[in-house]
């Protein structure tokens, strides 16, 4: 049976693979109708994948390969998940795109591509070998590489492609640097083999640059700044391509420090390195992304700090609260870029319809009060603070604060009775769901990833300032006076936030992209 299911969880990707490589031009619609297809059997066999796993533990093929070096896959609850996920957003991308790309002359060479990608990211979910991982890491890159320039005449899509090659290039040398120590201290590349040693408590100062390499590879990976400026300039790519990259491709960093958490919760250096790196990107996308008057820009603002997000719940060492940020992320951001169209349209007509109210500080601090007593009853229907991590706490505290801006519009004057019980009724329920979820996936998923280890005395300074700056962030311009936000200098930094702080002038002129574009 064992057999039966690692070749059935295998078919899929191989469809997906041989579409990409052998896709027949004459037909432009078969290879998207096969990757179609490919994508419901590999729904179907991952749901079954994750209940087996679930009851008789995990899988791994045998090694196809030399000097332990080779093709092996591992199927497991954390991946098993994760592949039914890219199942699932592989076959609403591929049924988008199918319409999408109705009548484009090059139709079947874009699903093609787009096939072969999707194969790609379920082989690196699956790797249960080194080389294989670092393979496929790469693989991903090159595919995404060539969907960058599936419109290679236009100008703005070289030069994001040419930015994307160059930050993906450093990430792979990175990512290869750290698995080269990981298999030259445990000598092995099986990823069954080397949790097994790590869990054993088998450490060196050869593993800790391992972890440090690893988290470098993986914040390139997420876009994190300040090598983030490629992301912003994909706008010339097909929507299902944009939907592909922010809703997996993008993962691929999260989902690396993810799967070598016992490696990464050993190191305080490499957990300390995550969070900083990982609280900055979310402070800085959180804060430009509303300021973007382009719907796909601030999109993609919002996919570098939800990608920081992850990153530093990571560094807390809540890996279940990072994975359950990371699904949530890409069914939303798919599902955003997809409907950008009608999100447009939505926007203009909330801007018509509703106009801004003025900031009150009498209807924030009845919000935050609310807020303070629906986090108070779910807490207590939880249990209390009682077995609730330092870590936690301080990202049940921002949730909070988000839980506070939501709430805000409650208080609006003006604003019917059932618009405001409904607002709160959803805060409620954001707020049950991610304690109701976050624990499901912890207990799920303990198993296959490091427990929550006790934070440092410096890491839990740092994240109380994080808390501090996201307090700031989403509370501080309601206690602003009116006469300063009609100032000179708030405009001036409304300005500064539209163009990121012109992080993005400095990579082009790193890259050296500005003058070839020029030239």
């Amino acid at each position: 049976m064992t057999a039966i299911l690692l070749t059935a969880i295998l078919l899929s990707p191989i469809l997906n693979l041989g579409i990409g490589f052998f896709y027949a031009s004459k037909n432009p619609k078969l290879p998207n109708s096969l990757a179609i297809r490919s994508s419901i059997l590999g729904l179907i066999i991952a749901s079954l994948a994750v209940i087996w796993v679930y009851v008789q533990g995990p899988l791994e093929s045998t090694l196809l390969g030399f000097a332990d070096l080779g093709f092996s896959i591992r199927l497991d609850r954390l991946n098993g998940l994760l592949l039914f996920m890219i199942n699932l957003i592989a076959f609403i991308v591929f049924r988008y795109s199918r319409n999408y790309m109705d009548g484009d002359s090059r139709e079947a060479a874009f699903s093609a591509m787009l096939a072969l990608t999707v194969a790609l990211i379920q082989f690196f979910v699956l790797s249960g070998n080194l080389l294989l991982l670092a393979l496929s890491w790469f693989g991903t890159s090159m595919a995404l590489q060539r969907l960058l320039l599936f419109y290679r005449q236009r100008e703005r899509a070289r030069l994001a492609a040419r930015k994307k090659f160059v930050v993906a290039r450093i990430a792979d040398i990175l990512l290869l640097s750290a698995l080269a120590l990981i298999y030259s201290e445990f000598h092995t590349a099986q990823l069954a083999e080397i949790f097994k040693q790590l869990e054993a408590g088998a450490w060196s100062a050869q593993l800790n640059a391992a972890a440090i390499l690893m988290v470098l590879a993986a914040a390139l990976k997420a876009v994190q700044i300040p090598f983030h400026s490629w992301l912003l300039e994909v706008m010339e790519t097909p929507t299902p391509v944009s939907a592909l990259l922010h809703a997996g491709l993008i993962n691929a960093g999260p989902y690396l420090i993810i799967r070598f958490s016992p490696l990464i919760s050993g190191t305080e250096s490499a957990s300390l390195l995550l969070l900083c790196i990982g609280a900055l990107s979310a402070l800085y996308g959180t804060a430009v992304a509303p300021t973007q008057p382009a719907i796909k820009t601030s999109l993609a603002y919002s996919t570098i700090g939800h990608m920081g997000f992850s990153l530093m719940l990571s560094g807390l060492g809540l890996y279940s609260a990072a994975l359950l940020h990371l699904m949530a992320h890409s069914f939303y951001k798919a599902h955003s870029f997809l409907s950008s169209g009608s999100q447009i349209d939505r926007y203009r007509n909330d801007q018509w319809c509703s106009p801004v109210p003025e900031p009150s500080l009498n209807r924030l601090l009845m919000a935050i009060t609310l807020a303070l007593l629906i986090f108070s009853g779910v807490l207590a229907l939880r249990g209390g603070l009682e077995g609730m991590s330092f870590a936690l706490q301080i990202v049940a505290a921002i949730i909070a604060l988000g839980t506070s801006v939501l709430l805000f519009k409650s208080f609006e004057e003006g604003i019917q009775l059932r618009a405001r019980f409904l607002l709160i009724l959803r805060a409620t329920l954001v707020v049950l769901s991610f304690f109701i979820l976050e624990d499901l996936i912890h207990l799920a998923l303990a198993p296959e990833i490091a427990a929550t280890p006790e934070l440092s005395t410096g890491q839990k300074a740092l994240s109380l300032s994080v808390l501090l700056a996201f307090t700031i962030l989403a509370l501080g311009a309601y206690f602003l006076p009116k006469q300063y936000r009609a100032s000179s200098r708030f405009r001036a930094m409304e300005i500064h936030l539209r163009n990121g702080f012109y992080l993005s002038v400095l990579t082009d002129r790193l890259f050296g992209s500005l003058k070839r574009a020029n030239s």
